[in-house]
């Protein structure tokens, strides 16, 4: 009897939760989704939709356009749009709220007899999204304003919507003087500024320098360089007339960096520099204009030396999954561990004459990164004997990848006279290197100093 009663209980309290939640907690959904419907402007509105935009306001009037996925400025002149100005304006308004509303409203004293700015937005299919501004408030920060159509309602809304309709020609501008570079898509470089002039090309999913002389290239740093342009924004952009582009240098300029694809080349071209202001002024395939850009743009593009790629393992550090170290005696083996969605984690395996505040001390994840970013200053005669360069008092340090493959060993000798460098062999190709001489800190193996 008494199991019976606490199961009418049971059902009787699931009832009362059943009815709280269908006609309390869903009414309570419904009112708050109703009220943001009414509230919101544009309510239903689908931003990524929006394929055109106009606007007028106290600096004139810009068309702007989308075109597969890109967006240009249509008016006053065409010309590449900054896509994320313009998903800044599609955001405002697709969320658009008014404050406060005024229903057989006055126009003439809101200032929207003659409207002092407005936008117009239009989707894929046709529709249009239009606001009309008057004056601001007195306080808050909020602004006046209309729906085309509707001439006896006054809203009041955030001053930031009319901001968007005020804003100059050049903050709808895109700034970049290169473009959205692509790194995958870029086979070829050409570099001619100052001391610095060489060609890249890339080959079997790497970069080589093949002029002024052959060598490869890191890859890592020629992205670095396609980065350093495609980042580079302008604080100004001026008319290329003919004046302008004579006063800026740029008529018959000598110095440019070509970015060349399947797609084609985009190029830029470097005129006069702004020490007080730390720019330079230069010219691009990309769009018109001469763009004032900073001056690190420039100053940043690497001389081919610093392209070399000088890794001795010749590997990745991804590709690095067991290390085995010998040195005074102590050995340490290491295995990384891949797991998914998280990083790679490294774990001690076994030790030999390492004691156990010192094995706390032992960084596989330093060793391989150190091993992996090794880069030679010097490549020397093969050596006669281990001795001729102390590899029989060093650190061995031997690295295996996927299949427990062997991918290098290498041997750490001692130190090159009067520099801060030591010596290193590679002992897969017998090769023999001075390396800077920190590469023995960087491994942060106890116990392990120059010798």
């Amino acid at each position: 009897m008494k199991s019976k009663q606490i199961l009418v209980s049971l059902i009787v309290l699931c009832l009362l939760g059943a009815y709280y939640f269908f006609f309390e907690v869903k009414k309570k959904q419904d009112d708050e989704t109703a009220k943001k419907q009414k509230e919101t402007l544009f309510y239903g509105m689908d931003r990524d939709k929006v394929v055109d935009a106009a606007l007028f306001g106290k600096n004139g009037k810009v068309g702007l356009k989308n075109e597969g996925g890109s967006w240009f400025i249509e008016k006053p002149f065409r010309a590449p749009a900054d896509k994320n100005m313009v998903e800044e304006l599609t955001r405002q308004f697709s969320g658009a709220v008014y404050t406060d509303k005024f229903d057989n409203g006055g126009f003439s004293q809101y200032g929207l007899v003659t409207p002092a700015a407005g936008v117009t937005l239009t989707d894929t299919a046709g529709k249009k999204y239009e606001m009309n501004f008057g004056l601001d408030s007195a306080a808050g920060g909020n602004v006046y304003c209309s729906m085309p159509g509707n001439t006896s309602t006054v809203y009041m809304v955030s001053g930031i919507l009319k901001g968007e309709a005020d804003k100059k020609l050049f903050d709808w501008r895109d700034k970049r003087v290169a473009g959205n570079l692509d790194d995958a898509a870029i086979t070829k470089i050409n570099v001619d500024v100052k001391n610095k002039k060489y060609t890249l090309v890339k080959k079997d999913g790497g970069w080589e320098i093949t002029g002024p002389f052959t060598d490869k290239a890191r890859t890592d740093r020629v992205n670095a360089l396609i980065d350093n342009f495609r980042s580079s924004q302008a604080s100004n952009i001026e008319d290329a007339s003919k004046a302008d582009i004579s006063a800026r240098k740029l008529a018959s300029p000598r110095e440019y960096a070509a970015f060349s694809g399947v797609s084609g080349t985009t190029e830029v071209y470097f005129g006069a520099m702004d020490a007080k202001k730390n720019t330079i002024f230069c010219r691009g395939s990309y769009q018109e204009g001469i763009f004032e850009i900073p001056d690190y743009t420039y100053k940043n593009i690497q001389k081919a030396e610093d392209l070399v790629d000088r890794r001795i393992a010749g590997v990745d550090e991804k590709d690095i999954l067991r290390l085995n170290i010998k040195y005074s005696g102590r050995e340490i083996i290491a295995v990384k561990t891949m797991k998914k969605n998280a990083p790679p984690v490294w774990e001690i395996r076994s030790v030999k004459n390492i004691s156990g505040k010192e094995k706390s001390l032992v960084s596989p994840s330093s060793v391989s990164y150190a091993l992996a970013n090794l880069e030679y200053k010097q490549k020397l005669p093969a050596a006669q004997s281990q001795m001729d360069y102390g590899f029989y008092a060093g650190c061995e340090i031997s690295a295996y990848g996927k299949d427990d493959a062997l991918l290098i060993t290498i041997d750490t000798g001692r130190k090159f006279p009067d520099k801060n460098e030591i010596y290193v062999k590679n002992i897969s190709s017998g090769e023999v290197y001075t390396v800077d001489g920190s590469f023995i800190s960087s491994l942060n193996l106890p116990g392990l100093e120059e010798k």
